[in-house]
Order: structure tokens, then sequence, then C-alpha cells
């Protein structure tokens, strides 16, 4: 009995065996809430996402490469590498020989027939004086003053000329109406006359009828006013022809008036043909001249010049030498994973680590997307498809960075801050996906 006892009997005493199972009852009790509270939080919580794309800083205006249109020969080397630069700047300057005489002779020929169309328009409107074009007047030289002295004198010679013509026509029109005037006097006088001898007939033939005067007496009347009736017939031809000739030169005067406007006319446009012809010619040249002096196309750093010897030969469109912009706008060139193109997009908000420095010491700055490319590309290297993206770095987020000097070429980490998601939704993600692919049909 004893032995079957000793057999039975518990290991632990009662009382310690419920201090055990209290514990165990614990342990599982604590096991339970921290593995329902790390799934209640995994659950909800929420973690911030992002895609990591590796790129470098550059500025948002791309470099510029200076070339020339014609070419040349470098007459003047104004910049070297590393200088900082104006838009506008000059940077070097061509030989100008042959544009310089082109342009000099189409300026003369331009100057030449504007004064002679400022003339033309004077002749044309019967103007008292040429009035010249501003553009002719500012600035003077000798050449232009010799031009418009030339006009001068001769719109003066052609104006005494027409004065003279038509001085020559008024004079013999004011004796053609004097004569005509005489003419109509007399007219009038022989008219009376013939009234006057008219009535002295009609008594002389009264009287004959009672045989007071003879009929010889009365003839010589009748022959009398006959001669008088010639006489004024005469006279009222002469009359007519003095009229007619009147009025022809009244007509003279007026198409010497008209010749010399139609003239005026007709030169003014061939000369006005002339004038756009030159100009059109003068355009070119003019460009072509301007672009002897080569300037630089933005604000930026002169660098990479291969334009170095004076005397050198310059060919059209040949590289002379880059500028590299100089901005406060810096911009994160990225190259995206094609498989994470689906959550990147303008707008979004990204942080940039500047690979080139202490991360520790160093904070990121903040950005924007502002650019996704539309279609990917093949990296060269590692032929792997991205999608390169810009961020633009936040100006006030720099202030945080002060210390460093950031530059463009500088290797950086992009962080684009996608949607937020649980950490029960990171750990089961690549479940549901593998069974995606696991229970897809075929």
């Amino acid at each position: 009995m004893s032995l079957i006892s000793s057999i039975v009997k518990p290991a632990i005493p009662l009382d310690e065996s419920g201090q055990a199972t209290r514990i165990v009852r614990k342990g599982m009790f604590m096991t339970v809430v921290i593995v329902g509270g790390f799934f209640l939080w995994a659950s909800v919580a929420p973690l911030s996402g992002a895609v990591i794309a590796e790129g470098k800083i550059k500025i948002a205006t791309n470099r510029k490469t200076v070339q020339h249109l014609e070419g040349g020969i470098v007459k003047q080397i104004l910049v070297r590498d590393g200088d900082v630069v104006k838009h506008g700047q000059p940077l070097l300057l061509l030989e100008d020989t042959r544009n310089s005489a082109e342009l000099n002779i189409l300026r003369d020929q331009q100057d030449a027939l504007l004064a002679k169309e400022a003339r033309l328009i004077a002749e044309k409107t019967m103007a008292g004086a040429i009035v010249f074009p501003q553009q002719l007047l500012v600035p003077m030289s000798t050449k232009r003053q010799e031009l418009i002295n030339k006009e001068r004198a001769q719109f003066l010679s052609k104006r005494k000329m027409l004065n003279d013509q038509i001085a020559l026509l008024r004079e013999e029109l004011r004796h053609s109406k004097a004569e005509s005037s005489a003419y109509e006097a007399q007219v009038k006088a022989i008219e009376e006359n013939i009234r006057y001898r008219q009535e002295q007939l009609a008594m002389r033939e009264g009287l004959m009828q009672k045989n007071f005067v003879g009929k010889a007496d009365v003839l010589n009347y009748r022959q009398a006013l006959t001669e008088k009736h010639e006489q004024l017939a005469a006279q009222s031809a002469d009359l007519n022809g003095t009229r007619a000739k009147v009025s022809e030169l009244e007509l003279r005067v007026i198409d010497v008036k008209n010749r010399y406007i139609q003239e005026a006319d007709a030169e003014l446009k061939d000369t006005g043909n002339q004038l756009r012809e030159v100009i059109e010619r003068l355009r070119p040249a003019e460009d072509s001249m301007l672009r002897r002096t080569v300037t630089a196309p933005i604000d930026g750093q002169v660098m990479a010049m291969k334009v170095t010897t004076v005397g050198g030969v310059v060919t059209p469109g040949q590289a002379m030498m880059d500028i590299v912009p100089v901005s406060d706008d810096l911009v994160v060139e990225v190259n995206v994973r094609n498989l994470d193109i689906d959550t990147v997009y303008p707008g979004q908000p990204a942080e940039v680590q500047l690979n080139a420095y202490n991360q520790r010491t160093t904070p990121m700055v903040t950005g924007e997307v502002v650019y996704v490319a539309g279609d990917a590309i093949e990296d060269q290297q590692t032929h792997l498809l991205t999608y390169p993206a810009h961020v633009r770095i936040d100006k006030e987020s720099l202030k945080n960075v002060q210390h460093v000097k950031i530059e463009p070429g500088m290797p950086v980490t992009a962080f684009i801050k996608t949607q937020d998601r649980t950490m029960l939704e990171y750990l089961i993600s690549p479940i549901t996906q593998r069974m995606r692919h696991t229970f897809r049909e075929e």
C-alpha cells in the first residue's frame, strides 16, 4: 500500500501545482495580448510607403551649346572656361570684313531710296517742302546730309521748272484773256452801231417812199450796214478764237500740273519697289552682322571651350562652347523602375538624400515630382527598363543644408512617397500575390 501510494503520490504538492497553472495561464494570456496587440497594430497603424530611385542633381534648365550659323574667322575671344556670363553678354567676335562691306552698300542704297521717296512724296502731294523720315535724320552723317541736300536741290529745281512753265502759260493766258475782253468790247460796239444804222435805214426808207430822199442815199445806208455786219462777223470770229485759246491755256496749266504729279507717282512706285527689295536683302545682312558677335544664350558658366585660337576658323554649326545655367532651381533626375511606375505621378512629395555627404549629419531635402516620362527607356549598362522622372527640390528645404554645397551631377537617392499601408498589408501582400498567380487558370 505504501508502495502504491508512493507511486501515485504527486511529485509537486497541490499548492505548488496550482501556482504553476496560474503562471502558465498568465503567460498564455500575455502571449495572446501581445500577439493580438501586434496584429491589431499591424492592421490599423499606417506605415509610409515610398518608391526608391537613384539619380543625380541637375539644373532645371539644360546646358546650352553655343554654335554659329555661318561660321567665320575668330577675331577676339572674350571668355574662358569657368567664367560666369549673363544672357546676351558677348563671348567672342568673328571677322566681319565681307559682311560689313555688303551691309554698308545696302544701307547706303536704303538711305538714298528713302531720301528719294521723301522727295517724290512731296512732289506727288504738291507739298511746299520735303519731310524726310526720322530714320534718315537720326543719326545724321555726312553721307546722309549729302543725300538730303541733293534731293532738296532736285526738288527745288523741278518745282522751279514747273512754276516757270505755269507762269509762262498764265502770262499767255492773261494776254489771251485781255484780247478776248478787247474783242468782246469791239463786238458790243459794232452791235450797237448796227442797231443805230438799222434805225437810220428804216427812217431813210420811209423818207424815200415820200420822195424826200433819193434811192441812192438809201442804198448807201444799206451798204454801210452790210459792212458793219461783216465787221461784226470778223470780230466775233476773233473773239471766239481768243476764248478757245483761253480754254486751251487753262487746260494746259492743269495738264502740266497733272503730268508733274503723275511722273512723281510713277517714279514713287518704282522707288518703293526698289526700297522693298533692298530691305529684304538688308535684313539677313544685318542679322549676319549681328551674329558676328557671339553672345551668351542664357545666364550661366562657360565650360568645354573648343575655340581657343584667335584667327582660327569656325565652321558653320560647330560647337564652340557650352553654357551651364546658373539657377536656384535644382532638379533631381532619377530613373524609376518599370515595376514601380504605377505609383509614381507628377505632384507626389519626395525626400532626397544627398549621397555625397554624411547621412547622419546631412538631413534630407524635400521636393515634388514634376515630370514622369511617358515611356520607359533601357539602361545601357544594366539593360533594365526605367522611366526617367524629375523631382524639383524645395528651396525652403535647402536652408537646412546650407553647410553643404550642392553641385550638378551629385548622386542622390529619391524617396518618392506613395500611399500609406498597414504592416498587415505589407505582410500579406506577397502571400496574396503568390496565391493570385497560383490559382490563375491557364
